[in-house]
């Protein structure tokens, strides 16, 4: 339960319709620099680099309990120009 009550306080620091968006987009988005998490994988590099071979990203795993066994990753982008993840996102 904590978790999910967690993860719906970053809701606002997500970009709108970000439940909706199409993994490609999304995909793109984070590539192009309008987003600064995106949930993939090390997989995902190269697909990035297609987008824009300029990106600047690294990956961390994503947070879990330590009862969850193997988590997944996250790529975040020291490249991103769009909503931050300390500022409620600024896309309307």
């Amino acid at each position: 339960m904590a978790a999910t009550e967690y993860l719906q306080s970053l809701v606002p620091y997500l970009a709108p319709g970000f439940a909706s968006t199409a993994y490609v987009e999304g995909k793109a988005a984070f590539a192009e620099g309008k987003n600064v998490l995106f949930e993939g994988g090390s997989a995902d590099y190269t697909g990035f680099k297609n987008i824009n071979p300029d990106v600047d990203l690294g990956f961390f795993a994503f947070p879990h309990s330590p009862n969850m066994g193997v988590s997944t990753v996250i790529a975040v982008s020291t490249t991103c120009t769009g909503s931050t993840p300390m500022s409620p996102s600024r896309h309307k």
